[in-house]
């Protein structure tokens, strides 16, 4: 026995009649009333900037993911202290910046002129301000510390003081333990340089680059690390463009990854008011016909704001609510638009009917 559902398309059909006699009496409330609501809920798209979402982690990462499960067990067990860091209890990626430096000519690092220029990197990026709630602050408000002191290159620069002394052959750069014969301090020569090229003995006759890594304090997404780290690649950008007379930069920061996002977006925005005007000319012209009575070409038009209203006061509203913005929804007017055109197409046989 089948099943007799007629009956719905007969309750709809009339609840349809109903709704048209009734915006036919009032069209004016019909029109003015949905364009208010909508225009009041697009206010929410001012708060576009202070919700939207770009962290890679959380957009292709679940959330109750197995890593982040485990994570959260580690850390519980060994917590992160800032105050007292240790790089072997990192679990996150968290606030960084990683700097790379390579003589322009592909030779060595341990000379005088080259290594000068490393030295002028390194003040430049600890030296570098930023303003967070009206103070001005720089790398020591807010790197990660050990005993008070901010964790990061140090010992090492103090091979400037002996730098001619490698360039004559006087002193040997051993790898992968170097004591400095003046300081004493021990110095570990892998973590510091890149590219090593040694004689067979340990002694290092070539290094092709040196690393700089520092690391920041995590407090938060709008935090003063995030304002350091957009102050530090501002100012590495001026440098790499001609600052430097022997040495090229390369530079990467925890936002890094997220900016290339962004920047992905952002890139096809100037193609919107293209695709947006191709779309309206489309939706005119399949609703015209060979019979100029039977045309409704603005009823295409009308098909494209709507959609672009409903798109805009959605947006609004959710963002009100609290929820996140991220970059795909920007394809979510191109889908509705498409929709609209298939109920415009619809209309337009009904009323040819």
């Amino acid at each position: 026995m089948g099943c007799h559902l007629a009956w719905v398309d007969q309750k709809l059909s009339y609840a349809a009649g109903l709704l048209g006699v009734a915006i036919s009496k009032r069209p004016g409330y019909f029109f003015l009333i949905p364009v208010l609501v909508c225009c009041v809920f697009m206010t929410g798209i001012q708060r576009l900037e202070s919700q939207y979402e770009d962290d890679p982690e959380y957009l292709f990462s679940p959330t109750d993911g197995r890593s982040k499960v485990d994570r959260a067990v580690i850390e519980s067990y060994f917590p992160m202290n800032f105050s007292q860091y240790r790089f072997d209890r990192h679990t996150q990626k968290g606030r960084m910046a990683r700097v790379l430096i390579f003589p322009k000519d592909n030779g060595t690092m341990l000379r005088t002129k080259y290594f000068k220029e490393v030295l002028f990197v390194d003040q430049m990026v600890r030296n570098v301000s930023f303003i967070y709630e009206d103070k001005e602050l720089r790398f020591a408000d807010v790197c990660a510390t050990w005993d008070g002191e901010c964790v990061g290159p140090g010992k090492e620069l103090s091979l400037m003081d002996i730098m001619p002394d490698f360039e004559t052959g006087k002193e040997n750069l051993t790898s992968p333990i170097f004591i400095h014969p003046v300081t004493f301090d021990t110095l570990v020569v892998p973590y510091i340089f890149g590219g090593i090229q040694t004689n067979g003995e340990g002694v290092v006759t070539k290094t092709a680059g040196r690393r700089k890594y520092e690391k920041l304090k995590q407090d938060g997404v709008l935090s003063r690390g995030f304002l350091w780290e957009k102050a530090v690649v501002d100012a590495l950008a001026k440098l790499n463009e001609g600052g430097l007379e022997f040495d090229d930069i390369y530079y990467f920061t925890s936002r890094t990854t997220e900016e290339e996002l962004e920047a992905n977006t952002n890139s096809v925005m100037p193609y919107f008011i293209f695709a947006v005007f191709v779309m309206v000319l489309f939706s005119c012209i399949t609703c015209m016909t060979a019979d100029w009575v039977r045309s409704k070409a603005i009823l295409g038009l009308l098909g494209v704001v709507s959609s672009t209203l409903a798109t805009l006061g959605a947006f609004g509203l959710v963002l009100y609510l609290g929820v996140p913005f991220i970059g795909i929804n920007m394809a979510a007017p191109f889908l509705l638009l498409g929709e609209s055109f298939f109920l415009e197409r619809d209309l337009l046989y009904g009323l040819c009917r």
